[in-house]
């Protein structure tokens, strides 16, 4: 694989591997370690790797791309007891919930979170930022309002206009 073809097309995959890595650092390494880093060394272990890759397809690709994510988060936190990993399902940390668990509707809802993250980086700071803290951070309006700065009707309403600039730009990801 051409190392410069590899970096451009990672660029899609970022925001959706970083949501991963911060998904499992917020469980016990909050603010220690940068979600961006993990993806970074991911990604370039990923590029060393790519001749052990053995999937054809992107899903299959992303799939190999998020479980070095994964792995590389796990070890700055620790790996979790069988217990937790119980608790939280069937050890997939950074699984996206689904009504069925097969192999290509987890790669589905991969590439669908993956586009979504894609589409969300592309917004403007605050909007971007008021989104990531109530889809990921699971922040409430008022939690949102005073990390911003803003008044609770503002974050509001700042949410909704991300939203719907989200809906607009959704399918024209570049």
């Amino acid at each position: 694989m051409d190392e410069a073809a590899f970096w451009q097309w990672a660029q899609t995959y970022r925001p959706y591997l970083k949501g991963v890595a911060t998904k499992i650092l917020a469980t016990r390494a909050a603010g220690a370690v940068d979600a961006s880093d993990i993806v970074q060394t991911a990604l370039e272990g990923a590029l060393r790797r790519f001749p052990q890759f053995r999937g054809k397809t992107l899903p299959e690709w992303q799939a190999f791309l998020t479980a070095i994510v994964r792995h590389k988060a796990l070890n700055v936190v620790g790996r979790p007891s069988p217990e937790a990993l119980r608790a939280a399902g069937d050890g997939e940390l950074a699984q996206i919930p689904g009504d069925d668990s097969s192999p290509s509707s987890q790669a589905s809802r991969r590439e669908l979170a993956a586009r979504a993250l894609a589409t969300m980086n592309r917004l403007e700071g605050r909007s971007r930022d008021a989104l990531w803290m109530w889809f990921f951070e699971d922040l409430d309006h008022d939690q949102i309002a005073q990390r911003l700065q803003i008044s609770a009707a503002a974050s509001r309403k700042l949410r909704e206009r991300a939203l719907k600039e989200l809906r607009l730009n959704w399918g024209n990801e570049t």
